[in-house]
């Protein structure tokens, strides 16, 4: 007979698995919100590159018309719906309401993400083939903006993928104080939003995970200006609704989303390749 009676302990908070559950690129974006609709037009004026006159030979000053345009971006829905007995409920180890809802809600950030992601790859200018990341090909892409008369006002965004951080926190230029306020290796935040974020060069640092090709030989990041891009939602924001269905005995939690995006502006968004698949695991 044993001389203990051992005990087993349940952990009733969950561990999260690692995935992204935060919007990090809409607030990179022009952002309008609408009460109703299946579409969004934006408006984009201006001089058409217009230079002053002088009075012509008949006294009167030449007029112009300004350029205008208007884009739509159409609006699609966006769901995330889990489904749960109260069986499982009853016999969970953990909170299962509350897996229910972070889960979903993260969901609908990431589709967000995404549906921006998938419209900055409508950009035709590029810096060329993949190659690794350094100082000189990101202010390459940074000249491209600055030569097609994109305003250094701390709106062009930067949105690149952990491998090219890896390569750019070699850089001394970049990772070095004696450079910029603050360094990447200690700039990091509390949030989620935080630590991924940081200013350098005129240009706001994102890096993402969720970038087409991450961890490969041919990852591809963004350089874009605010007004390059608008994304479109309702303004409600995200709807959520969880419930309980007597007939069938199960609970419910579902997040909602009705938005769009749609590249305004191609000459202020650059595509950079970037050779990421030294940084991955063996």
């Amino acid at each position: 007979m044993a001389d203990t009676a051992p005990m087993t302990v349940y952990r009733r908070e969950w561990v999260k698995v690692f995935e992204q559950r935060n919007a990090l690129l809409r607030d990179t974006c022009i952002t309008e919100g609408m009460i109703a609709g299946n579409q969004v037009v934006f408006p984009l004026g201006g001089s058409g590159g217009a230079s002053a006159t002088t009075r012509g030979m008949n006294g009167r000053i030449p007029a112009r018309k300004n350029n205008v345009q208007q884009i739509t971006a159409p609006l699609v829905e966006a769901h995330d719906k889990v489904e749960q007995t109260r069986f499982n409920f009853f016999t969970a180890q953990a909170d299962m309401r509350q897996l229910q809802q972070v889960e979903s809600v993260g969901v609908i950030n990431r589709e967000i993400d995404d549906i921006i992601i998938a419209e900055l790859q409508q950009g035709t200018q590029d810096t060329g083939a993949a190659k690794k990341a350094s100082l000189s090909n990101t202010l390459r892409a940074r000249t491209i903006l600055l030569n097609n008369k994109i305003d250094l006002d701390g709106n062009i965004h930067f949105v690149i993928s952990p491998a090219y951080e890896a390569y750019m926190l070699q850089v001394p230029e970049f990772a070095s104080s004696l450079y910029r306020g603050a360094t990447p290796l200690t700039a990091g935040g509390a949030s989620p939003q935080e630590g991924n974020r940081y200013m350098y060069a005129g240009l706001k640092w994102i890096v993402h995970n969720r970038l087409p090709g991450v961890g490969t030989a041919n990852e591809t990041c963004f350089m874009y200006h605010k007004n390059a891009l608008g994304h479109a939602i309702d303004t409600a924001g995200m709807s959520t609704a969880a419930g309980y269905n007597e007939e069938d005995d199960f609970y419910f939690f579902r997040a909602s989303v009705f938005h769009g995006a749609k590249l305004l502006q191609n000459s202020a968004l650059v595509l950079v390749a970037h050779e990421g698949s030294e940084y991955v695991a063996e």
